[in-house]
């Protein structure tokens, strides 16, 4: 009986370095592959190509591979990767980020690089998750040389679960980075609510008011003008950038008026297959400590579960005290924490 011989190019995975994110709709196959000792090795990800010799294919976790077609003993597309209550910090990071991409981004294994043109630290870092086919500090450096090369501060954004220490991977990323000079910053907590759970009074509250009374609900499909003036301090309305940003995943936007037609609150909210995200809730500062917040996050919460969700997410930074209480008593617990690491150092 002769031997396998060794493992040809296309047993191997790709080149290491970055590539264009795929869309979300791109096709998922997993397949089943003979390895060159004649086992068996199942892989699943999205098909980047398929020319009838190879199917490349790219892991959620892992650098993209390249499987000659005489390999393969069998294969079948599948469905996305189902993300729940109980998946990793990682996986829910990666869901969160689709509802704010950035203007752009690019794989490194399964690192996602985003650039917002660097509005927000979220949608102008790298989201550092699963095996990015380098040592960490190799990985370090191909981030760095990407943002320095289109302008930005290199930054990472790093996920762990509560109460965990971080895997091995993690742990290395974490160390590598602050060996590096990349400094901590934004610590922040992730907040996840099983929708069909929530307290009844969140359903029925269908006219939710401040407490200075009742408020008109307006929705939108984009970025008003009233709406940007409210978010972040009114910076939305005159940075150019963020509309970009906040346009780049399809949105609803809400917006609260009290009795005479001024705007008071704000939200945004973001679907993605039976999660929806929370984000840009906001009140006018004259008008907060009314109730307001709960009214807009009520209202956010009605309108996702109206409209089939599940499941639904949101980021609080650690600073903000008095909005982590608020998402708790409103059905939210906390599912993990991040932070991010920026080297400024090399920043434009």
């Amino acid at each position: 009986m002769t031997s396998p011989g060794p493992p040809s190019d296309a047993d191997m995975p790709q080149p290491v370095g970055l590539i264009a994110q795929p869309p979300a709709t791109t096709r998922r196959a997993a397949v089943r592959r003979r390895l060159p000792d004649g086992a068996l090795s199942d892989i699943v990800g999205q098909v980047l190509s398929d020319d009838g010799e190879a199917l490349v294919i790219l892991p959620n976790d892992a650098p993209a591979v390249r499987i000659l077609v005489r390999d393969i003993a069998a294969r079948r597309v599948v469905p996305r990767r189902a993300v729940r209550p109980s998946s990793s910090a990682q996986a829910l990071e990666r869901l969160a980020a689709q509802g704010w991409p950035g203007t752009s981004a690019s794989r490194l294994g399964g690192w996602l690089v985003r650039t917002g043109d660097g509005w927000t630290s979220a949608a102008n870092s790298c989201l550092v998750a699963g095996d990015p086919g380098l040592p960490a500090d190799q990985a370090l450096g191909v981030v760095a040389a990407h943002y320095v090369r289109v302008g930005l501060t290199p930054r990472v954004q790093l996920a762990h679960a509560v109460g965990r220490p971080p895997d091995e991977k993690a742990a290395a990323v974490e160390d590598a980075a602050a060996e590096s000079g990349w400094r901590p910053h934004g610590p922040s907590h992730v907040l996840v609510a099983d929708l069909r759970r929530l307290p009844e009074s969140h359903e029925q509250e269908r006219g939710c008011a401040g407490r200075d009374g009742p408020v008109d609900v307006d929705w939108a499909g984009d970025v008003t003008p009233d709406w940007a003036r409210i978010v972040r301090g009114g910076e939305i309305a005159t940075d150019a950038r963020a509309r970009a940003v906040l346009m780049s995943a399809p949105a609803d936007y809400l917006l609260l008026r009290d009795g005479s037609g001024a705007p008071v609150a704000a939200g945004r909210l973001v679907r993605n297959a039976d999660w929806v995200g929370l984000s840009c809730v906001d009140v006018v500062p004259q008008r907060r400590r009314a109730g307001l917040g709960r009214a807009a996050s009520r209202h956010l919460l009605e309108r996702a579960r109206h409209g089939g969700a599940r499941f639904a997410y949101l980021q609080v930074k650690e600073s903000n005290r008095a909005a982590f209480d608020l998402y708790r008593s409103l059905g939210f617990v906390p599912h993990h924490r991040f932070h991010y690491r920026a080297l400024e150092a090399v920043a434009r």
